[in-house]
């Protein structure tokens, strides 16, 4: 017999493997406005605004506030299913002063760049 008292377990863990959440994927960040009400748009800090993902709504398993230690303004952790498809974009500067993004989207990448308009399929 331990000296020591059983630890309580982890209520979120508990939620997570009731929901088999074995495989999700699981992103955490802000959540900004967004046009289409079927889809989210995820900025992983407020500190570099050049990063965000998107993914559509119906593909959350669970959402969870996330602690204010680690997002301090209001940020949010999400589950999705192992199957969804998650758009990662960045945008930042390009050779020639303008601004390109990328766009990633399973195994596509699309790169477009602003000022001299250019679109390439990666």
């Amino acid at each position: 017999m331990s000296e020591y008292p059983k630890p309580d377990y982890n209520p979120l863990l508990a939620r997570l493997l009731a929901i088999k959440a074995y495989d999700a994927i699981s992103l955490i960040g802000y959540v900004a406005p967004n046009e289409s009400e079927d889809r989210i748009t995820l900025y992983p800090n407020l500190f570099e605004l050049s990063k965000s993902f998107e993914f559509k709504h119906h593909d959350i398993i669970y959402q969870e506030e996330a602690p204010k230690s680690i997002l301090p303004f209001g940020g949010f952790i999400f589950w999705l299913n192992k199957d969804s498809e998650v758009i990662s974009r960045f945008i930042g500067k390009s050779e020639n002063g303008g601004f390109v993004e990328k766009i990633h989207a399973g195994e596509e990448t699309l790169k477009i760049s602003l000022g001299r308009l250019s679109l390439t399929m990666l």
